[in-house]
């Protein structure tokens, strides 16, 4: 894997993987879950979700330290079970791999009480980037700082 993460690499097979004839279902499922998954860490840390599902997953997350995206997880999992008889097995395995892909993105990346709200959460300036700390608290004043 590249040394930036999964970004570069999706750029490098992504000529190999897309073309205006083609799109491989393997590739969309992972690509769609990972971005998916980034979208939804960035409503959770700002409390907005996509309705649903989500409002439960986020709440259990909150209220019982339960990962989200192990609970979205879950929940996708036994949905997709529900369909077994009405889908083929290729279309499934697609979409649990798709299912994964966001589910686990969610569940490695936002933990509870991360980041919510920015510098109202608690996030704080360092220091070290501002010598003078009056300085410092006249360009970013955060309430509740000492």
């Amino acid at each position: 894997m590249p040394k930036n993460g999964w970004p570069p690499l999706a750029t490098d097979l992504l000529p190999r993987c897309i073309s205006f004839g083609t799109l491989s279902p393997l590739y969309a499922a992972i690509m769609g879950g990972l971005l998916a998954g980034v979208a939804m860490i960035i409503l959770f840390r700002h409390q907005g979700s996509l309705g649903g599902l989500n409002i439960i997953a986020h709440w259990l997350q909150e209220r019982f330290g339960w990962r989200a995206g192990y609970v979205q997880l879950a929940i996708d999992v036994a949905i997709i079970g529900a369909s077994l008889t009405l889908l083929p097995p290729e279309r499934i395995v697609i979409s649990l791999v798709g299912a994964a892909a966001l589910n686990l993105t969610l569940a490695i990346n936002h933990r509870p009480g991360t980041l919510h709200g920015g510098l109202r959460a608690g996030l704080r300036v360092s220091r070290s980037a501002f010598p003078d700390p009056a300085r410092a608290a006249s360009r970013w004043p955060i309430r509740g700082a000492s």
